[in-house]
């Protein structure tokens, strides 16, 4: 700058992409998990017939009937119910939970687990809840067990393979 003078130079060069870039950059071989999928009307209807007992009191009847209707935020109200159907009602909350996208549903679901709620249903809403968190791994665990069961949702191996594909 003091001198006034300016200089200019031409270099080439190039860049050379490693192979984790390059895996990095490349696109998912499965669409990414979308809860919309799961929260179709006729597969929450099949959810929540596998999960129904043979006679439900009063208070899960009506959270049975919500559930069916399609309205999951107003499973969010709970009524009390007996402590056998609790594991039942506790993955019915964990289906609004998951609804409304609140992370919280894997620890409802995981509780209604605990509470012998009906294993294939719940491990699959489980599963379901830890996909929407990003979690394949355990979401694959879960639906395995789901799977495992035979009674799991027919929709189980499809979001199982595009898991395991993410």
């Amino acid at each position: 700058k003091m001198a006034g003078t300016n200089t200019s130079t031409d270099a080439d060069f190039s860049i050379a992409a490693t192979p984790s870039s390059l895996l990095a950059d490349a696109p998912p071989l499965a669409r990414p998990f979308r809860r919309e999928t799961v929260l179709d009307p006729t597969v929450v209807s099949g959810l929540v017939d596998s999960l129904a007992p043979a006679q439900p009191s009063a208070a899960l009847a009506r959270a049975l009937q919500i559930a069916r209707s399609g309205k999951l935020v107003d499973l969010l109200v709970e009524e009390p119910v007996p402590p056998a159907e609790s594991g039942v009602r506790a993955a019915l909350s964990g289906l609004a939970y998951f609804a409304v996208g609140d992370a919280g549903a894997a620890v409802l679901l995981q509780r209604a687990l605990d509470q012998h709620a009906p294993a294939a249903p719940t491990q699959f809403l489980l599963g379901c809840a830890r996909a929407a968190q990003g979690r394949d791994a355990d979401a694959v665990a879960a639906w395995r067990s789901s799977i495992a069961s035979e009674s799991a949702p027919t929709l189980a191996p499809r979001l199982l393979a595009e898991a395991l594909f993410r």
